[in-house]
C-alpha cells in the first residue's frame, strides 16, 4: 500500500500464558475492537479522538512528510559525498561510480570536473613555504 503505516501481527492463542491481564485486555481490544477494562476504554477513546482531530492529523502528516524529505535529502547528499570520495581516491571510472551509486553519469562527470580545478591563488596550500636546513 506504500502508506508508511506500521502493521503488527499478533498470535493470540498463547497470550493467556505470556501476558499479564492488562496486555491481554489490550490485545483483545485490538483483535475485537471491544474494550473490557478501564485501560482499554481509555485507549479506545484516545484513538477515536485522534481519528476525529483533523488538525492533529494534518500536523502529523506534515511532520511525516518533512521527515521523509529530510531523510531523502540526507541520502542524496551522502551519495554525492561518496561519489566525490571515490573520484578522489581514483577507485573506478566515472561510469563505474555512476552505476555503483545509481547516479546520472553527467552528475559524476561534473563532480570530476570540479575536483580537477586548480587551487585558488590565496589557498594556504599554494603559498606554503618550506624551510630546509642549510648544510655547512
Amino acid at each position: 500500500m506504500d502508506d508508511r503505516a506500521y502493521k503488527y501481527f499478533f498470535i493470540s492463542k498463547n497470550c493467556d500464558k505470556l501476558l499479564n491481564e492488562r496486555q491481554r485486555a489490550f490485545l483483545q481490544m485490538v483483535a475485537n475492537n471491544k474494550s473490557c477494562d478501564a485501560f482499554t476504554d481509555k485507549v479506545k477513546k484516545l484513538v477515536e479522538n485522534a481519528k476525529r482531530n483533523t488538525q492533529w492529523r494534518k500536523q502529523y502528516m506534515d511532520w511525516e512528510r518533512e521527515k521523509t524529505r529530510s531523510y531523502n535529502r540526507g541520502r542524496e547528499e551522502q551519495v554525492l559525498e561518496d561519489a566525490k570520495n571515490l573520484l578522489n581516491m581514483n577507485l573506478g571510472t566515472p561510469e563505474q561510480i555512476a552505476q555503483a551509486l545509481n547516479l546520472p553519469l553527467d552528475q559524476v562527470l561534473q563532480l570530476q570536473k570540479k575536483r580537477k580545478r586548480p587551487l585558488p591563488r590565496n589557498s594556504p596550500w599554494t603559498t606554503a613555504i618550506f624551510f630546509l636546513p642549510q648544510s655547512r
